[in-house]
This record gives structure tokens, C-alpha cells and sequence, in this order.
């Protein structure tokens, strides 16, 4: 149940960030300069605690977007700010499944318990007909002898059937919060890719080939202007 509850925690931060007043963070014009990044993640993070989302590194779109922002420094293009990012996307998938690992050895150790009940019941069920053999007893001890056989067939079945309720209701709630968190971190990635590194601006070398044309575009746009 833990794990639903995080996830729905992971659900509100991602919604919070389709808001109106993020998304304004994130468009206006020089927010996501290499220069000006860390401002805008103060003010998204200022923006999930006044929202109620605390320890806000544990939320994992806040987490990525933020890890991805900080390469700006270093690395001033697109493409590869995109690479990092679904570097970061395939860390939180293999993190969850790590979460996931020990509901998984519930899943496997469920039947397992509930076969070692069985064998145990049906053990005891027949040692207590052993020993009416045993001891030589008339039809009268053959009372006693069933009810202690019915005991042990008792908790082999009752064994069986708990084991089976177990992994019935736990193996579909697991998977599917499972899948929910698969999800939500592929959703998170498509957030920062749609709406992230679009807005990314970096200062353009003059003499690199994208500031030369844009150089020679600024000049045929005077040129224009005169010839007009």
C-alpha cells in the first residue's frame, strides 16, 4: 500500500507541473539559459512546497528535469541535453524496478510458504494414522486417531488456500502499481522533452556556423529594409 501512496504523491507533482504557473516558469524567455536555470529550479522547487510536496528531490519528475538542467553548463546542445535526459529517464525505470524487488520475492515465497503448510498438515495428518496403527487400538480409538488425522488435513488445505488468496489479490495490485510507476516516469520524460528542452536557450559563438548565419540573416534583413 506504501508503494500506492508514493505513487499517487508522483502523480500530484507531475500535475502541478502541467499548471499554468510552472509552465510560465518554464516558457518565459531566458529561464532556461545556462546562466539563469538554477533560478528557475529555486522557483519550481519554492513552487511544490507551497503546493504541499515536501522533500521535493524524492519526486521524480522534479528530480530529472533537475539532474537534466544542471548538464546546461557544460553541454549547449539540444540533442544531447535529450541524450542525458533519457539517460536519467533509464536510471529512475531501473531504480523502480529495484523497489519493486522484494514485493517480487513475496510473489515467489507465497506459494512456497503456503506448499511448505500443505506437506506439514498432510504430515501430521499422517503420522497420527501411523500411530493408531501403531498402538493396535480397536475401532474405539479410531475416533481419536480421525480427529487428529482431520486436523492435519485441516491445515494442509487451510495452508493451500491462504497461500493462493495471497498471491491472487497481491500479484495484480503489485503489477499494477508497477506499471503505474512505468508510466509515470515515461510521462515525466515526454513533460521534460515536450516542454524543457524546447525552451532551452544558449548563447551562439558569432563565429560558429549557426552565429555566422544568423549574422548574415541580420544583414540581408538591414539590406532589405533600405532596398525597400
Amino acid at each position: 500500500m506504501s508503494k500506492l501512496f508514493d505513487y499517487l504523491k508522483q502523480k500530484k507533482a507531475l500535475t502541478i507541473f502541467l499548471d499554468a504557473k510552472i509552465m510560465s516558469k518554464i516558457s518565459k524567455k531566458g529561464a532556461l539559459t545556462p546562466d539563469n536555470f538554477h533560478n528557475t529550479i529555486l522557483e519550481i522547487r519554492n513552487e511544490l512546497i507551497e503546493r504541499g510536496c515536501r522533500d521535493v528531490t524524492d519526486y521524480i519528475i522534479f528530480d530529472l528535469i533537475r539532474k537534466t538542467l544542471y548538464h546546461l553548463e557544460s553541454i549547449q546542445q539540444k540533442e544531447e541535453i535529450n541524450s542525458i535526459l533519457s539517460y536519467h529517464a533509464e536510471i529512475c525505470h531501473s531504480k523502480m524496478e529495484e523497489s519493486f524487488t522484494m514485493l517480487k520475492v513475496f510473489y515467489w515465497a507465497i506459494p512456497i510458504l503456503g506448499f511448505i503448510g500443505t506437506v506439514l498438515g498432510i504430515g501430521v495428518a499422517i503420522g497420527a494414522f501411523s500411530a493408531f496403527i501403531a498402538s493396535g487400538a480397536d475401532s474405539s480409538g479410531l475416533k481419536n486417531s480421525l480427529v487428529e488425522v482431520s486436523k492435519g488435513l485441516s491445515v494442509a488445505f487451510d495452508s493451500t488456500l491462504i497461500a493462493l488468496a495471497f498471491a491472487v489479490i497481491l500479484l495484480p495490485i503489485g503489477t499494477m502499481v508497477e506499471n503505474l510507476y512505468e508510466n509515470l516516469i515515461t510521462q515525466s520524460e515526454e513533460y521534460a522533452l515536450s516542454f524543457i528542452t524546447p525552451h532551452m536557450d544558449f548563447p551562439i559563438d558569432e563565429k560558429s556556423p549557426t552565429g555566422i548565419l544568423r549574422k548574415n540573416i541580420e544583414a540581408l534583413s538591414i539590406q532589405s529594409k533600405y532596398l525597400q
